[in-house]
């Protein structure tokens, strides 16, 4: 499933949703998706992975890219309802060192609220403190003026603490930025075999399923093959259980009528040949030959009028 990024504002918080897959797909649209981000101005930034399924290395450094945009710029940016997967991917990292992470959207915004608590100093002098309240004795006036640029001081000594703070925390994510790239391509590989190996089952599955299908639609040709030729058997049978006129018997060879003195003559009918000829008139294939004058290769025709016995 393609990543779905929907980009929302409430007041000076800009919230980004992330649904679906962050994969190699969709590191162009997560990456657009951050530079609309920036183009906002806000400085208060949550990440919100309720629906987030997975997210592999590429999308990974893709966010330390831009937890440290935002260090740069003086930006805040908070994770919230993080996903169990993804939140044990995110601790192998170390990703607590770059922001905070918090269960809920709204206990994300109120950080941004402590957060700015915090920064201020809690003895800086208010306008009230700080304005005259008319004519006082000189010594009075001296220690309020002494009170406003001592407070002037401990804030001033607060902000260059905390602007060396912001400096060495800049360096940080660029220090730690290969480690963590390191360890992604690990946990990567590692995701890629596991994955490899649950999918296993699932192309053995597929190939099962494949063989059942080609084995059913080769069963079904045979079954329509076998009724095919059971129906053509039995309109043969029918066809051949038709009464059909019987054939005249073949009228026995005309017998020439034999006189005495004179030789017993036969006239070859269709499908006669000298053994059977012979064989008729008890007589061998030879005395059949030897009365008739006839060569071993010669053959019979059709009409022909052949001597079976000598006269008397």
């Amino acid at each position: 499933m393609a990543l779905r990024m929907t980009i929302t504002e409430d007041r000076d918080v800009v919230i980004v949703a992330l649904a679906a897959r962050i994969d190699s797909f969709a590191i162009e649209e997560l990456y657009d998706g951050f530079e609309q981000v920036k183009k906002t101005g806000k400085r208060n930034i949550v990440l919100m992975m309720r629906d987030l399924e997975s997210i592999n290395s590429r999308g990974i450094a893709t966010l330390i890219s831009f937890f440290k945009w935002a260090k740069e710029e003086g930006k805040s940016v908070k994770l919230a309802q993080v996903p169990q997967n993804i939140m044990h991917l995110l601790s192998l990292l170390g990703i607590e060192k770059l922001t905070a992470i918090y269960d809920t959207l709204p206990e994300a915004i109120e950080g941004f609220e402590q957060d700015l608590a915090e920064d201020l100093p809690e003895d800086m002098p208010t306008m009230d403190e700080a304005a005259p309240r008319g004519r006082v004795s000189s010594p009075r006036r001296k220690s309020r003026t002494s009170l406003v640029l001592g407070g002037a001081a401990l804030a001033l000594l607060i902000l260059l603490v905390l602007f060396f703070l912001l400096r060495g925390e800049k360096k940080g994510p660029e220090a730690d930025l290969q480690p963590l790239l390191k360890r992604i391509g690990l946990l990567e590989e590692r995701m890629a075999k596991l994955e490899s190996r649950a999918k296993e089952p699932l192309q053995i599955q597929e190939k099962l399923e494949g063989l059942t299908r080609n084995l059913n639609e080769r069963l079904s040709h045979l079954e329509k093959d076998i009724n095919q030729i059971k129906e053509e058997a039995a309109s043969a049978k029918k066809r051949t259980e038709v009464i059909q006129p019987a054939a005249p018997a073949p009228s026995a060879p005309a017998r020439s009528q034999a006189k005495p003195g004179d030789a017993r003559l036969h006239t070859v009918a269709p499908g006669e040949n000298l053994f059977r000829i012979a064989l008729r008139y008890n007589l061998t294939v030879e005395e059949l030959r030897r009365l008739n004058n006839l060569r071993p290769d010669q053959s019979l025709r059709v009409g022909q009028k052949l001597i079976v016995a000598r006269g008397d």
